[in-house]
């Protein structure tokens, strides 16, 4: 205002200064606003894109392929081909093959890790450190959530686990929604589950769930570490896994927090196909076909061989046959196709 004051040469030069200045304030404001609504969308759209570059670098670490043509034309057959291997071994275990119907409400307390979102009709039995973070992301930008922090709390927050409903309602949306999950070699899911939550994640519940193992079975061993050691050993880890009855989520097994048994699910991608399975699966989904993941050339699978060989290799041989061995590794292997990495099976044969 004291610029208006010193610069008026008459009333009337006055006035429409004042009147530009206003209008540049409402301009100012019109912008902040504007600014102030897309922001979040702005900040979800980051998370997106980083969610997608995620998906990228899992695949660049799968091996080189030369039939992704061949694998997506004829993913439909793939499909039956992994749910029909997947209904033969629940046979082979006693189950039938009515799955939904058959849901009982034991069985839906189990499944809080299907997620319900409405907004898609979609259900999503999320398994840790098979890319659900990146899910998780994706399905937030598609049903429309904005977030600003972590993609776990907010879906967690937004979509509704299917076990808080009625075991009727529950079968009704099993009916009406298409259902998805992803799996993950166990032998990889559980290295990754170690080098990611004992050995780098800030938040020391998971180091304390395997100190205090640890200090009441081998007390010798323990003193060199406490609650927030990041250097436990995998040998460490892998017993604690084996000697673990209710396991914590992210090494839990797959068919323990998914229960596909007794729930079908219509999709079943794998960790290996991350990026292919991916892009088919949201290519079918409601609203969902304007998102791409777009094509990177992949490198070699030899940085998770020589993980794998890393940290495998320093097991004693009679523990890694133990695991080899553990009724729920073997389960999930055999529900989804799995097999022993050869890198394990050279380890055993070179120890006999």
């Amino acid at each position: 205002m004291l610029f208006l004051a010193s610069y008026h040469k008459n009333d009337k030069d006055c006035f429409k200064m004042k009147v530009k200045f206003l209008t540049f304030l409402l301009l100012l404001c019109t912008v902040a606003g504007l600014l102030a609504s897309i922001m979040p969308n702005l900040m979800i759209y980051s998370k997106v894109i980083k969610s997608i570059r995620r998906m990228h670098k899992v695949s660049e670490q799968r091996p080189v392929r030369t039939n992704d043509d061949w694998y997506t034309k004829n993913m439909k057959a793939i499909q039956l081909e992994r749910h029909q291997r997947l209904r033969d071994v629940c046979k082979t275990k006693g189950y039938g093959s009515n799955y939904d119907s058959a849901l009982s409400s034991d069985h839906l307390g189990s499944l809080r890790h299907v997620l319900v979102i409405p907004e898609l009709k979609l259900l999503y039995c999320y398994v840790p450190k098979v890319g659900c973070t990146s899910w998780k992301t994706l399905l937030l930008f598609m049903s429309g959530h904005a977030f600003t922090h972590s993609a776990h709390d907010k879906a967690n927050a937004v979509f509704p686990p299917l076990s808080h409903f009625g075991v009727d309602k529950a079968r009704e949306i099993l009916s009406e929604y298409k259902s998805f999950m992803f799996v993950r070699n166990p032998f990889t899911r559980l290295l990754s589950a170690y080098r990611n939550k004992i050995t780098i994640d800030g938040n020391d519940s998971w180091r304390t769930l395997l100190y205090e193992w640890l200090t009441a079975t081998d007390p010798r061993e323990a003193q060199f570490y406490n609650s927030s050691s990041t250097n436990f050993t995998f040998t460490n880890f892998v017993r604690f896994y084996l000697s673990s009855s209710d396991k914590n989520e992210h090494w839990r097994e797959i068919h323990k927090l998914c229960l596909p048994c007794h729930v079908h699910y219509d999709f079943i991608g794998i960790f290996d196909r991350l990026q292919e399975d991916s892009t088919y699966l949201i290519s079918t989904i409601n609203n969902g076909s304007h998102i791409n993941l777009p094509y990177q050339q992949r490198k070699t699978n030899s940085s998770e061989d020589t993980s794998l060989r890393r940290f495998y290799s320093n097991i004693p041989v009679d523990l890694l046959r133990q695991l080899m061995a553990d009724e729920g590794v073997m389960t999930d292997m055999a529900l989804f196709g799995f097999s022993v990495p050869s890198v394990i099976t050279e380890i055993i044969d070179k120890s006999a």
